[in-house]
């Protein structure tokens, strides 16, 4: 729904555009030319130029598809020239491989030997080693002039042409988005040189509707951030309810080895265990306090403003306090007898009852918490959402409106009658200021997002 004052805009806008002037470039002075921004006229000459650089961009229709598919044919002739050229490499490198075995079998004096190589024995001596080696010469070199072909085929004429081509649709793609950024500048300078009050009217929409978005997306990562700290808590209170459950079954074992006149050692060591729970649990509910206390900390202030109904409740639990054996109790466990030592178990097992008691409380009340984070999320996402819509429509509309100022200037240029206008002329619309709740402004100088502006926990301590 509008405000009053965007209601008002907006029948102002409408009742200028029945009388003519909304939708009208304004009109020109007696002698007075149109010009862009940069003080270029806005002539015939302007709308000639503009078309033949749209023509010319016309005509480079796909060259970004082309260049792209220069630029893999010459990668692979590339990569085919490289594999050529190590096909050739191999190849002299086996002939003056085979050229140093025959050689040996001439001149080397334990390999010219017949009788000193038993592998030649069955297989014609030396002779006919050199024999075979004479024919692998032979193969390699005969396959040595079709390889150097192929690479000077490469060298000198397909890598060569496929660089050619790639360097020409490169070429042709920078004068492309060169024509393409010259129009754009042309076509903007002229919307800016002669603006109509309905794009003015537009474009502080867009401004309104771009500032609303950006608080929710700043708002909805602040909440993100928020519920992640909240699980975080809730893990390490998990865990410390899962210690005390252990210290609780440890108490236990130690009591019943206490009444059944058991190993004084084990119960001992039971007692020692239990209490060393007790403490990693008193850590694990400091950590979790602490945890819970920054993400409660974090909470954005305009939360509450935008989402008063999803935000309701939204920093509320008690912190627990997890109370610990004592002094006392190691006291009577360590000095005092059975009946002592099983007193002081009693009152061990107590406080755990009694520290669990509050964590679970603490627990429900932060899963609750993250239930409320979780509908806030999903309000912000609906706003977010419409925001993001409304910016969209407004867009939308600035560009039908430069199209039309642009069409009205060509017009005006080219001395042609110009289009009549929409019956139903378009209307900028503000963004109104909440989704769902009533419009609160923050302070003047006031960041509604800074977290020294955060709402504080409110937290009440278990005794």
């Amino acid at each position: 729904t509008l405000s009053a004052t965007a209601a008002s805009r907006s029948g102002t806008l409408q009742s200028h555009w029945r009388e003519g002037g909304l939708n009208r470039v304004p009109a020109l002075a007696a002698g007075r030319q149109l010009t862009t921004m940069a003080g270029v006229p806005v002539d015939a000459k302007f709308f000639r130029h503009y078309d033949d650089l749209g023509n010319e961009a016309q005509s480079l229709t796909g060259v970004e598809g082309g260049l792209a598919d220069a630029k893999q044919v010459l990668q692979d002739e590339q990569q085919r020239l490289k594999k050529v050229k190590a096909q050739l490499a191999h190849n002299r490198k086996k002939q003056k491989y085979h050229e140093k075995r025959i050689d040996d079998c001439h001149n080397h004096c334990v390999k010219s030997k017949t009788f000193c190589q038993p592998c030649l024995w069955c297989s014609g001596g030396v002779e006919g080693k050199i024999a075979r080696e004479e024919q692998k010469l032979e193969d390699f070199k005969a396959a040595e002039p079709g390889l150097v072909a192929k690479e000077k085929k490469l060298e000198e004429e397909t890598v060569p042409a496929a660089q050619k081509r790639k360097d020409g649709l490169e070429d042709q793609n920078a004068r492309k988005e060169e024509i393409n950024n010259e129009r754009l500048q042309m076509y903007e300078g002229a919307i800016a040189g002669s603006p109509s009050p309905l794009l003015t009217a537009l474009n502080q929409a867009v401004a309104t509707w771009e500032t609303a978005l950006n608080t929710e997306l700043q708002i909805q990562a602040g909440v993100q951030e928020v519920g992640a700290g909240l699980r975080a808590a809730l893990g390490h209170y998990q865990q410390a309810m899962g210690l005390l459950q252990q210290a609780l079954m440890t108490n236990r074992g130690a009591q019943i080895n206490n009444v059944l006149d058991g190993n004084e050692g084990i119960e001992r060591m039971q007692q020692m265990q239990r209490n060393m729970m007790m403490n990693q649990a008193k850590r694990a509910v400091e950590e979790g306090a602490s945890t819970l206390e920054y993400a409660l900390g974090r909470i954005p202030p305009q939360a509450a403003l935008r989402h008063p109904q999803a935000a309701a409740g939204l920093g509320d639990v008690n912190i627990p306090h997890i109370r610990q054996a004592g002094l006392g109790v190691f006291a009577m466990e360590v000095f005092g007898g059975d009946g002592v030592q099983f007193a002081g178990g009693l009152i061990a097992g107590a406080k755990i009852r009694s520290s669990m008691k509050g964590l679970e409380d603490c627990m429900q009340a932060v899963s609750q918490q993250i239930a409320i984070c979780d509908s806030l999320l999903i309000a912000i996402s609906m706003a977010v959402a419409e925001r993001q819509h409304g910016l969209l429509t407004e867009q939308q509309k600035v560009v039908t409106e430069k199209m039309r100022i642009f069409q009205e200037l060509r017009d005006r240029a080219l001395n042609r009658t110009p289009v009549a206008a929409p019956v139903q002329p378009p209307v900028a619309t503000p963004v109104a200021e909440f989704v769902g709740a009533a419009a609160v402004a923050p302070p003047p100088g006031v960041n509604p997002m800074s977290p020294d502006n955060a709402t504080p926990m409110r937290s009440v301590g278990m005794q």
